[in-house]
Order: structure tokens, then C-alpha cells, then sequence
């Protein structure tokens, strides 16, 4: 493996030193080339200035991909969005797809089983664009179709069609949704709502937070508090429960 500079951690002294995350394509040719095939892989990282920085060719996706052939449950998280006092914090179309390069690799394995997507904290009110079908291999010719369990999607912003893709490709096998903070880029969440209810077999649900549609960005509790429990209840086919924003007593 080449040596590769390496910039000082935000909150360490100058002795301290912390990987760069653009490291992380050659360290997955390193480890194709290995017997190393983890059946969990967790990748959390900071966000760099620049996220075309991440931006993978074929030859550097399908490295990740061969690792993770294996792997059933995959978590990528990445968290530290702040470009420091005075920059602009939003980001560009180009840059999060640059990111699905990375993001799609992770999690484009046969045998996944767990997904969590996780942009902690993210400023989805200065970036409302649907991210998740940068971030996740949803279009037709990616051939997704894992039998995925349980997934987690956090800080994330979708569309209702693109929740019906995924409905559409896990309505059988998915037991466990979480939802956190999510930000609906379009439409309304009366229609996610129904949109998510096509799980068929869920058993447990984490629905809260949610912004956008209906709610603007009023995600802390103000005059239009997100519904999360009932729609959990809605979700989870509770005896007697309706959608909430189609109930007689509307939060709109």
C-alpha cells in the first residue's frame, strides 16, 4: 500500500493523526487480494470538504464489492457535515452521487440482510434533494434484490416513489424499519405512510422525526408535530389503526 499523507484529527494535538477517508478505495484493493470476507461490515466516517473526492471508478466499486460478497449486514455512516466557520455546508447533486459510488458498492452484496444508511445530522434543510436514490443501488440495472430483513435509514431524504422501489423489492422478507429523521424531498408523508404500510410482514418500526411534505422542517414538536407513533401503529397493522394524516382528526 502506497504512503499516503495523512491530515491532523480536528480535536487532537498536532502528534495525532487521523486516516483521510480517500484511503479507503486503495484499502479495498489491498484486501481483495486477501481471504478477508466479513459477514458485518461497519464503515463510519467524517465528511470530507469535498465529497467528489470519494468518487469510485468500476475497477475501485467492484474491489468493495468482491470484500463484501459475503457480508449480511452492512452499516455506513457518515457524520461531521460542518466545513468549519464562514463555508457554505450544502452540498451538490454531484458530490452525493459521487458518494453513491461508494455507498452503492457497500451495499450492492446478494446477501445483505441488514442495511443501515446513516448521514447523521445531515442539513437536509439546506440540502432537500432525494438523496436516497444516489446512496442506494435502487434503478433496474443495478438488479438489488437481497433478501434484506432489516433496514435503517437515517438523516436521509426519499421521495415516495423511490420508497415504493423499495417496498416493491422487500415486501416479503423486511421485518424491522427504522425511519429516523428522514426528510421527504416531494409529495406528501399521508402517502408514504400508505406507501410503507405494503411491508407485509413487519414487526417492529421506528418512524420519527420526519420533515418535509406536511411538516416543512418543523422535525422539534411545533404547531404540526410528526405523527411517529401512530404511524408506527398504522404500519405495524394495530387493530382499529388508520394513517394518521387521512384520520378525521388531521395534524394538517
Amino acid at each position: 500500500m502506497d504512503r499516503l499523507p495523512w491530515k491532523s484529527g480536528p480535536h487532537h494535538g498536532g502528534a495525532i493523526t487521523t486516516p483521510p477517508v480517500e484511503i479507503i478505495p486503495q484499502l479495498f484493493q489491498v484486501l481483495k487480494e486477501t481471504p478477508i470476507r466479513p459477514a458485518e461490515f461497519n464503515l463510519m466516517l467524517g465528511a470530507p470538504r469535498d465529497l467528489q473526492s470519494l468518487q469510485l471508478d468500476n475497477e475501485q466499486q467492484n474491489a468493495i464489492k468482491k470484500v463484501l460478497e459475503y457480508s449480511k449486514i452492512s452499516t455506513f455512516a457518515m457524520g461531521e457535515w460542518d466545513r468549519g466557520a464562514g463555508s457554505d455546508d450544502t452540498r451538490s447533486r454531484e458530490e452525493m452521487v459521487a458518494l453513491g459510488t461508494m455507498t452503492k458498492a457497500v451495499f450492492s452484496t446478494p446477501n445483505l440482510e441488514s442495511v443501515t444508511l446513516s448521514l447523521s445530522d445531515f442539513q437536509l434543510e439546506k440540502n432537500p434533494q432525494p438523496i436516497l436514490s444516489y446512496l442506494l443501488p435502487l434503478a433496474p440495472e443495478d438488479q438489488w434484490q437481497p433478501r434484506l430483513r432489516d433496514l435503517s435509514l437515517q438523516w436521509v431524504s426519499s421521495t415516495p416513489p423511490d420508497l415504493q422501489i423499495l417496498v416493491d423489492k422487500f415486501r416479503q422478507p423486511l421485518v424491522n424499519l427504522d425511519l429516523w429523521y428522514c426528510h421527504l424531498a416531494e409529495g406528501q408523508w399521508a402517502e408514504v405512510f400508505d406507501i410503507l404500510r405494503g411491508f407485509t410482514y413487519l414487526e417492529k418500526v421506528r418512524c420519527a422525526g420526519g420533515s418535509g411534505g406536511e411538516f416543512g422542517f418543523d422535525r422539534w414538536g411545533g404547531p404540526k408535530p410528526f405523527p411517529g407513533e401512530d404511524a408506527k401503529k398504522y404500519l405495524l397493522r394495530a387493530n382499529g389503526a388508520s394513517n394518521p394524516l387521512r384520520a378525521p382528526k388531521a395534524y394538517y
